[in-house]
């Protein structure tokens, strides 16, 4: 579902954080190059391994600017895996090289 050979850095503002199995799921507001936004929705993990790996369900919270590292859906939908992220409140997730650029 995911092209794991592509990986996307992008800036935006979480709108919500479903945090409910099979998968969470993180959805942010993201600015196109033309001032439109698209809504992306990242999957990560089931929440009984973000639990371990210290990811609550109020880890992400709406309103937050945050920066996303991504592997996106090889569709062109606005989909993507949650490779990493690093929130305004200072909190990451995984993967966060890059994301201070």
């Amino acid at each position: 579902m995911f092209d794991l050979d592509v990986e996307l850095v992008m800036h935006g503002t979480v709108t919500r954080f479903d945090y409910a199995p099979p998968h969470a799921h993180l959805f942010v507001l993201i600015e196109n190059q033309d001032g439109s936004t698209t809504e992306w929705d990242f999957e990560l993990d089931a929440p009984a391994q973000l639990e371990y790996l210290g990811v609550g369900a109020d880890f992400f919270q709406a309103g937050d600017a945050i920066g996303i590292k991504t592997s996106p859906a090889k569709d062109g939908r606005p989909v993507g895996f949650l490779a990493g992220a690093q929130t305004s409140r200072g909190l990451s997730f995984r993967d966060t090289e890059g994301l201070d650029d």
